[in-house]
C-alpha cells in the first residue's frame, strides 16, 4: 500500500518504503509490548497513521476571521 501510495502520487516519492512500514508497523508492536495490559483501541492503526501522516507539529493557526472546520 506504501509503494502504491507513492506511485500515485499521494506520499511523497522520497520516501523509503520500508521505512514507512517499520514506523507504522513498529509503533503498534511497541506500545502492545510496553503496555500489554492497557486498552487496545480499535482504531489504533487508524490513530497511528494520523499522527504519521499528519506529523506530530502544532496545526496550523487560521487567519483572523477564518475558521477551520471541525473534527
Amino acid at each position: 500500500m506504501i509503494r502504491r501510495g507513492i506511485e500515485a502520487g499521494e506520499l511523497r516519492a522520497d520516501l523509503d518504503p520500508e521505512l514507512i512500514n517499520d514506523l507504522l508497523v513498529g509503533s503498534m508492536l511497541m506500545r502492545t509490548i510496553h503496555r500489554p495490559t492497557a486498552p487496545l483501541p480499535d482504531d489504533l492503526a487508524e490513530q497511528i497513521i494520523g499522527v504519521a501522516l499528519q506529523g506530530v507539529g502544532p496545526h496550523p493557526q487560521p487567519a483572523p476571521g477564518r475558521e477551520t472546520p471541525g473534527p
